[in-house]
């Protein structure tokens, strides 16, 4: 057959791609989706241990970012090593690097975690070791001392730990200072009127992750509240819910275990008292800050009787009291609110 050159070639390179195309699909009818997925698999594995073992954190990020998504459990040893040389100082590599970790339920040792233990990585740590509580509970016992009262970080840990009835917690407890929410009414209005807390107050962190970086990933309460957000969680307080004013007092019952039931103690007081002018307030706090140091000490006897504390530990603890004026009076007045404690 005659023919130009240049003819003969381009029908030449029509039969060899028409001849690729059906050997390629020809492969493809003998893959079977399991080979599929395994083959899909271990390219991602790969693409995610190169970016891991790159010096650029927002390839790092987008490393760890496919290693949660996919759940890439061969990833742990590079999220590790990352986690390590990149520290709490990169906040958004490390969120990313947690959030895998946590992802391909991965087992850290108190030593790789400790720094990530406060700020915007709190709730990450959190997410790792609750779910194996008994194993990291010094670690957890840490991360208690640096929650903000009223965080739902607060409340996760003082459980877990009561809980476990962790060494220490009581000595924590015992330690804390003690707050005395006193709320003025009008007179004859005390008795009747509701007890509450400090109120509720929220602060906004934005968490927007740098251009190139992956979403930024948070959790909530616990592994599977896993969620995406340009807002820090957990940055918020409330004194006032039951769980939150009832929470020290709940979990000191739960360590004596029954041991103090006749016992009447509470480790967050709330009075509600009739206004009868300034002197009668001041005079009403200096009497519930006799009778709260009377019911502490009763307290601190009985967690030694219940060998929670050692005398030693406990000898000369004197806690520290804050009291707080809430004022609730209606009409035109000078107000004598402290919402920050004297």
């Amino acid at each position: 057959m005659k023919g130009r050159p240049g003819s003969i070639r381009i029908a030449s390179l029509h039969m060899l791609a028409a001849l690729t195309i059906t050997t390629l699909a020809a492969a493809q009818d003998k893959e079977t989706p399991a080979e599929h997925f395994r083959a899909t698999r271990e390219k991602l594995t790969e693409e995610a241990q190169v970016q891991l073992k790159s010096e650029d954190l927002a390839t790092v990020a987008w490393g760890a970012h496919t290693a949660a998504e996919f759940r890439l459990r061969i990833c742990i040893p590079e999220l590790r090593a990352q986690l390590r040389t990149k520290g709490p100082a990169n906040k958004f590599v490390a969120l990313a690097l947690l959030d895998a970790l946590i992802q391909t339920d991965a087992s850290l040792p108190d030593e790789e975690l400790q720094p990530f233990l406060q700020g915007t990585t709190t709730n990450s740590v959190l997410a790792l070791i609750l779910p194996r509580a008994k194993p990291n509970l010094p670690l957890l016992l840490e991360a208690y001392r640096k929650c903000h009262r009223g965080g739902v970080s607060y409340l996760r840990c003082g459980q877990a730990l009561a809980d476990a009835k962790a060494p220490g917690f009581a000595l924590e407890l015992l330690r804390e200072p003690l707050w005395v929410v006193l709320t003025v009414w009008d007179p004859g209005e005390a008795a009747n009127a509701p007890v509450a807390g400090l109120g509720y107050t929220t602060g906004c962190v934005k968490l927007r992750p740098p251009e190139g970086f992956p979403p930024c990933m948070q959790y909530g309460h616990g592994a599977g509240s896993r969620f995406q957000s340009e807002w820090l969680v957990d940055a918020d307080s409330d004194m006032q819910s039951t769980a939150q004013t009832t929470a020290r007092t709940t979990w000191m019952k739960q360590l004596l275990d029954k041991q103090a039931e006749p016992l009447q103690f509470d480790l967050m007081p709330i009075h509600n008292v009739d206004w009868a002018g300034l002197d009668a307030l001041r005079a009403r706090e200096q009497a519930e800050r006799t009778r709260i140091l009377a019911m502490h000490q009763a307290l601190v006897l009985e967690c030694v009787k219940a060998k929670l504390v050692t005398a030693e530990e406990v000898r000369g603890l004197v806690p520290q009291l804050r009291v707080f004026w809430i004022d609730a009076r209606t009409g035109d007045h000078e107000l004598i609110t402290d919402i920050f404690g004297h």
